[in-house]
């Protein structure tokens, strides 16, 4: 992580500089005013001789101040319309974040073992078996318990786009984990999912959760990225998310949740130099743009 937050896209000099001005001006602004009330009510004047004495442990200390302040920051907290909903985009690693239900892309076949390793699903069921629990079993119990029905054959079991797996809750770190199909398989074990594939299984996901939730707050990382990628900008994929989100949101009465956070591990926040000042403008512009469509009706 410490890699990451010395980026080429995590540092940009024009604008840490700037920051780190109006920081600066800031922090000496709150440290001379009680100075200023003091000298006001002193009858000796002590302002005059205490600058004459200490201003440049004033300057030193506003320069650190400064420095901290102006520190790039790897997460975006984006005001929605009304704060009806708090939308977090966050560097870092999924499964360390806590008190939150988590949501997973998985293919139609529920495949992991021959996937990448980077994949959420392949490290979700890794985490589960390094504490002994048989995942494989779990699965099957909450496709059982849930009455989900596949549309493949005996020999080859498969299940449609948008189908939600919601797992009973095997670790400790989540409220629930939803494992939800966006991408189907091919014969060479690779996830193509078509163009609108991933649209779709949003759509289900939101459906489910306004009937099937408690409004838990809700984590996920960028879907519809790695092996099964629809399109190359990770930016896209992310609005995507939020266009689908709102849509739903608006339709259902705010059944969904008040709290979304899109994990970025750290190595494709590199790789593919994503910048969370235009991601989080990009989702600022999605709120307002439907918040407005749907007051407009």
């Amino acid at each position: 992580m410490l890699k990451t937050y010395f980026s080429k896209n995590t540092w940009s000099f024009k604008k840490t500089l700037k920051k780190f001005i109006g920081n600066f001006f800031k922090v000496l602004g709150v440290l001379w005013l009680p100075i200023s009330i003091v000298n006001f009510y002193s009858k000796e004047g002590i302002l005059k001789s205490w600058i004459g004495e200490s201003w440049v442990y004033l300057i030193i200390i506003s320069v650190l101040f400064s420095f901290i302040l102006s520190f790039p920051r790897l997460k975006r907290v984006i005001q929605t319309e009304n704060n009806t909903v708090k939308i977090i985009i966050k560097v870092g690693n999924i499964f360390k974040q806590k008190g939150y239900s988590l949501i997973i892309p998985i293919n139609d076949n529920l495949e992991y073992e021959t996937v990448s390793l980077n994949s959420v699903h392949v490290q979700y069921a890794k985490s589960l078996k390094n504490k002994g629990i048989d995942y494989d079993k779990a699965l099957k119990s909450s496709i059982k318990k849930n009455n989900i029905e596949s549309i493949g054959t005996e020999l080859k079991t498969k299940y449609s786009l948008g189908t939600v797996i919601e797992m009973e809750n095997l670790n400790n770190k989540f409220s629930k984990v939803f494992l939800v199909v966006t991408a189907r398989l091919n014969s060479k074990k690779i996830a193509i999912p078509e163009g609108e594939d991933l649209k779709h299984s949003l759509n289900k996901l939101w459906l489910y959760l306004v009937h099937n939730g408690k409004k838990d707050k809700l984590v996920m990382p960028i879907m519809g990225s790695g092996n099964n990628k629809l399109i190359d900008s990770r930016e896209e994929l992310i609005y995507q998310v939020i266009e689908t989100f709102w849509k739903n949101f608006y339709t259902h009465e705010n059944k969904i949740t008040e709290e979304i956070l899109i994990v970025i591990n750290p190595s494709s926040f590199e790789r593919n130099k994503i910048s969370l000042d235009e991601v989080a403008n990009g989702i600022q512009h999605i709120c307002i743009r439907q918040h407005h469509k749907h007051y407009r009706r």
